[in-house]
């Protein structure tokens, strides 16, 4: 996907960063979040995720306990480089209807909370699933 123009050199930065694989700036900076008070927050990690973070090997298996923000963090990575990489695509496999309908509810609000400047053009926009042509993610 091509650089986004702007005249914001901070977020010149941080789109560049995202570019080149660094994607915590772009996520703390405008990715937002429902904390567990139904606040809308930024998305920092909080210290598991970020110890996991540091640790995570390509083809991990995680029995992950509820309520420690996993979903939400695979969520997150996920749905940048589907925005910042040309080709990416992520595909997450749930129990149920009601949780594919949780996850899409997430990745939207990340998709809308994003300033104007920064959302891709959407493809494919459902409870489940959506999609970027222009990065054909």
């Amino acid at each position: 996907m091509a650089k986004t123009a702007t005249t914001d050199p901070k977020l010149e930065e941080v789109i560049g960063l995202a570019l080149d694989g660094d994607l915590k700036p772009y996520r703390e900076g405008y990715l937002i979040i429902r904390d567990e008070s139904e606040q809308f927050v930024p998305f920092v990690y909080n210290s598991i995720q970020e110890h996991y973070e540091t640790q995570e090997g390509r083809r991990d298996i995680v029995v992950k306990p509820r309520k420690i923000g996993f979903t939400t963090r695979w969520l997150a990575k996920h749905f940048l480089k589907a925005i910042t990489t040309e080709g990416y695509q992520a595909l997450a496999f749930t129990y149920d209807d009601e949780a594919a309908q949780y996850m899409g509810g997430i990745l939207k609000r990340f998709y809308e909370l994003l300033p104007k400047g920064l959302q891709p053009k959407l493809g494919t926009d459902t409870l489940t699933a959506m999609s970027f042509p222009r990065a054909d993610s």
